[in-house]
């Protein structure tokens, strides 16, 4: 999991699901601090389009990577 700041144009929700865990409800609220898988379809395309942001507030060494491989459009490994 990151954290990401929801940068969006208004509040949002989705349906997270991730194989082998239960579907969890995520609401997204602008300038709100939120843990999301970054492998995640849904949170690469919100990433692509800046509504993502890494939370400048993480460990550096992680927000350093997810900056990385935001500006490269390569997802984090």
């Amino acid at each position: 999991m990151t954290k990401f700041i929801y940068q969006g144009l208004i509040n949002s929700g989705f349906t997270l699901k991730e194989d082998g865990k239960e579907d969890r409800e995520v609401l997204l609220f602008i300038g709100q601090s939120i843990d999301l898988p970054e492998d995640h379809e849904h949170v690469k395309m919100l990433r692509e389009l800046k509504h993502l942001v890494p939370d400048p507030a993480q460990p550096p060494a992680k927000a350093a990577k997810a900056a990385a491989a935001l500006s490269t459009g390569k997802g984090v490994e």
